[in-house]
């Protein structure tokens, strides 16, 4: 998955693809508000202490971008479920 933020006019929007998730479909965008970035920030220093390897059967690629400041990981631990609470925060309706 990548999710990319980008700013505009003043206003913070993220982006968001999939390949080969239960997510998948089509990309979508949001605009965030100040919570929204507040947590996006959160998940970002979380991501980067997540161990990777493991001995899940289920390999996760995480790509997160942001004024060209990237951090990507692969994560085979099945132990860290953020990006999910992320997408929910950022896309629900």
């Amino acid at each position: 998955m990548s999710l990319s933020l980008f700013r505009e006019n003043g206003i913070i929007s993220a982006q968001f693809a999939s390949k080969g998730s239960n997510v998948g479909g089509a990309p979508k965008s949001s605009s965030l508000n100040s919570k929204q970035y507040a947590y996006y920030q959160q998940i970002v220093r979380e991501l980067k202490k997540v161990k990777e390897g493991g001995g899940c059967t289920s390999k996760y690629f995480y790509r997160l971008e942001e004024k060209g400041m990237v951090v990507e990981k692969v994560d085979g631990n099945c132990e860290w479920f953020g990006i999910e609470k992320l997408l929910l925060e950022l896309f629900s309706e």
